[in-house]
């Protein structure tokens, strides 16, 4: 018995498909000579590379990279996106009280539920996958996008990596809407089942390419700046109210901020 499960495993394992390196390059609506790259390796790595900056995955964490008027920077993402997010909320704790009512509107359309329904088969980029339309759920009010996924198991490390890059937008989205909306769920649902291969018509497959990533691909341009330093690189600056300007405070996890009495 146990000769022969040692045999079945070893069948099963010839049998599945080796994940190996994939680059992924997407065509954006309007703009004929600009294209999303996204590469990424069975091992972990990965690369996007929008155009106007490049995120990057290696050893387990996200880094990103930048351009200011001093030159290229490169921070670590968990550390951009808590700026980000301080920012957005004290931007909504500075909506106006007669505002406030528009504001409560805006959130109760973007958390409203959405549903998806899955139709036909469609060839992009020379891969084939289902269209998909997620849409507001009864009666609601919303956008309605439609996103064709494909399963090919080659595409799995670059669906990993956008699926990490998804989860990410809950920070954001809970600062402007208190909640993460429905819609962010049902996408992180569907990339659980599938890459995509065309996101409504801005985001089109252009090629699919299995050739081998050069380790430079994933190489940092300079030294990765700390929290305090990125806050004062990325320059963030909220317009002030009449009693002064606000201050925004990011922490990261285990810290705390100061007492009053402390300072």
């Amino acid at each position: 018995m146990r000769r022969f499960l040692i045999w079945f495993g070893l069948v099963a394992l010839a049998a599945a498909p080796a994940l190996a390196d994939i680059t992924l390059r997407y065509s954006v609506k309007g703009q004929p000579t600009k294209q999303i790259v996204v590469s990424a390796t069975a091992d972990g790595r990965a690369r996007l590379d929008s155009g106007g900056g490049v995120l990057i995955t290696r050893d387990g964490t996200g880094y990103f990279i930048s351009r200011d008027a001093q030159g290229e920077f490169v921070g670590r993402q968990e550390d951009g996106l808590a700026i980000m997010t301080a920012f957005m909320a004290a931007i909504v704790a500075m909506i106006p009280a007669d505002d406030q009512g528009q504001m409560a509107s805006f959130r109760a359309m973007a958390t409203a539920p959405y549903e998806v329904r899955a139709g036909v088969r469609e060839t992009v980029g020379g891969r084939e996958g289902v269209v998909h339309t997620i849409a507001p759920a009864a009666g609601g009010q919303g956008p309605t996008l439609e996103i064709v996924l494909a399963t090919d198991a080659d595409l799995e490390p670059a669906g990993r990596e956008l699926r990490r890059l998804l989860a990410m937008m809950h920070g954001p989205a809970e600062a402007i809407l208190g909640q993460s909306p429905d819609i962010l769920r049902e996408l992180e649902a569907l990339f659980a089942r599938g890459v995509p291969i065309r996101i409504g018509d801005q985001f089109t497959l252009a090629s699919a390419s299995a050739e081998p990533i050069p380790e430079t691909v994933f190489a940092l341009p300079g030294p990765v700046l700390s929290l305090e330093e990125l806050q004062g690189r990325m320059a963030i600056m909220v317009p002030p109210p009449s009693s002064g300007p606000p201050v925004i405070t990011v922490t990261t996890p285990g810290e705390q901020e100061p007492d009053a009495d402390d300072e």
